[in-house]
């Protein structure tokens, strides 16, 4: 488990799945602001109509750190919501850089907000070198996309998408 003491003091390291439990905890107790983590591993996450991702984080509990994928790769995540999807659901001012996704689904047939990265963003997002590569992406009326779903903000609170890709 991730130790919040540690994650103040240095960078917090993704190496195993269970890494991504404690990070959706610290995202739901909003204990990510300016935090670093950085991913070690390509992880395959099996997904699955029977075996499907939780989306970390919530318009109320947003991912607000710094995720960087260490140019590794997540595989096979399914996603099947009635909320906003992607690996992040909702980030606000956040960097999240350095991560390919590769095969999967992400399925909110039901709703607006789907991307295989983020459901939902809002102020000052940067997403760098990104990819999705085959994770088809399926949702209702607008707000979807291969990488991010939706970015909401004004000429002072800006995002970036620096190098990303999407294909399949």
């Amino acid at each position: 488990m991730l130790d919040i003491k540690y994650i103040k003091e240095k960078e917090s390291l993704i190496s195993k799945l269970e890494d991504f439990n404690s990070l959706r905890e610290l995202v739901g107790s909003n204990k990510t602001s300016g935090v670093y983590f950085k991913q070690t591993a390509d992880f395959d996450l099996e997904g699955s109509a029977d075996n499907l991702w939780t989306p970390i984080g919530s318009e109320a509990n947003n991912f607000q750190g710094i995720y960087d994928g260490g140019n590794h790769v997540i595989k096979n995540m399914w996603i099947s919501t009635n909320g906003y999807a992607g690996f992040f659901a909702f980030v606000k001012s956040a960097t999240i850089k350095n991560l390919t996704f590769e095969g999967g689904c992400v399925n909110a047939s039901s709703v607006s907000y789907v991307g295989a990265l983020v459901g939902r963003s809002l102020s000052d997002v940067t997403i760098e070198n990104v990819s999705n590569i085959g994770c088809d992406i399926v949702g209702k009326n607008n707000h979807i996309g291969g990488i991010i779903g939706n970015y909401y903000g004004d000429a002072t609170h800006a995002i970036k998408i620096i190098s990303c890709a999407n294909s399949g």
